[in-house]
């Protein structure tokens, strides 16, 4: 599912600030206040189907919610459901015209109005490594920069020692970054935006062009062993297909090994996962360059000699290849130099 087809989930005060319910179970309720038969609810928290399973079930058993069919009934104080042909949704009780049919209403006790419904971007509720919990703080933090520990606590209805552990995770890992007076928050690719109307995410290309001061470092979430496993997946699609070409091996390697230095974090796996690309890369580059270039009647002895070549004999290769291309070289001297620096 692509990020234009992933709308931001706004949290009612009313679920915001249950005693009762985890920040993964208030953004799940939130999701079933909007759409009762909300289906794509995965990626949003973070979860497997058995950890949804098991949310659903602590949810029911909190009374919080009941389940028939496909509809996700949520019973919380202040909010109705308006049932309405295409399936209906939750809304405060306060602003319910009186002759609207209301569902699964109780009385609040209590009120929300110093609280404002807190807004989870569509960069946030799409974005799959990061935990629901943390989605819902880094919200919080994107709408309230400057705000102060006594007041998150109190809004999220979150412990001082939970909000410790999570804030402090997200400042390791680069996605929460302290300012002069508060915080923004960073994702791969997106930069944070403030305007009149509030916070917003942009794509970091489209900030620098605009002169807008991207100071602090892309942080880096993807896991290398997903990355890796993509670009597998996609080789071997792209080589069953009836005419498999070297071009489109060469730009999915090339992309997927720009995405690991851009998102993955650095360490041994990354490198292996990179070395063993490259290598893919060269191969792949060679080849694209003999099939466009070499002269047809050598295509086939040019691409034998590839296929044995060693990794270092590719790299050595594709150097000459890059800087005849930059020369212009004639073509009769091209079976000769592929033949040279595979022989050797």
């Amino acid at each position: 599912m692509s990020l234009t087809q992933i709308k931001p989930v706004v949290i009612p005060p009313e679920i915001l600030t249950l005693t009762s319910a985890k920040l993964p179970e208030k953004l799940l309720l939130a999701m079933y206040a909007a759409d009762p038969e909300a289906r794509r609810v995965f990626r949003a928290l973070s979860m497997t189907g058995a950890g949804l399973r098991r949310l659903k079930q602590r949810l029911i058993d909190k009374r919080l919610l009941t389940v028939a069919g496909a509809r996700h009934m949520i019973h919380i104080p202040g909010l109705v459901n308006i049932e309405q042909p295409a399936g209906g949704h939750f809304v405060p009780a306060s602003s319910t015209p009186k002759n609207e049919k209301k569902v699964a209403r109780r009385v609040s006790t209590t009120t929300q109005a110093d609280i404002r419904p807190l807004v989870v971007p569509a960069e946030l509720v799409g974005f799959e490594y990061l935990m629901a919990s943390e989605k819902v703080v880094l919200a919080y933090y994107a709408a309230h920069p400057a705000v102060q520990t006594n007041a998150v606590l109190k809004n999220l209805r979150v412990s001082r020692a939970g909000l410790k552990k999570l804030r402090g995770g997200l400042i390791g890992r680069r996605v929460l970054i302290q300012t002069g007076n508060g915080y923004t928050v960073r994702l791969p690719g997106l930069v944070l935006v403030r305007g009149a109307r509030g916070g917003h995410f942009i794509r970091e290309s489209e900030a620098l062009k605009s002169g807008q001061k991207v100071a602090c470092p892309a942080p880096k979430l993807t896991p290398v062993r997903d990355v890796y496993k993509d670009w597998q997946d996609h080789i071997k699609w792209l080589l069953r297909q009836p005419d498999p070409r070297a071009s489109d091996c060469l730009s999915s390697t090339t992309e997927r090994i720009k995405q690991i230095l851009e998102e993955s974090p650095e360490g041994p796996e990354r490198e292996t996962a990179l070395a063993a690309m490259k290598r893919k890369e060269d191969f792949y580059f060679v080849s694209d360059y003999v099939y466009n270039d070499v002269p047809r009647r050598h295509e086939e002895q040019c691409l034998a000699l590839i296929r044995s070549a060693s990794p270092e004999q590719l790299v050595m290769l594709r150097k000459k290849v890059e800087a005849m291309m930059l020369a212009g070289l004639p073509e009769p001297k091209l079976l000769g130099m592929v033949t040279k620096a595979v022989s050797k």
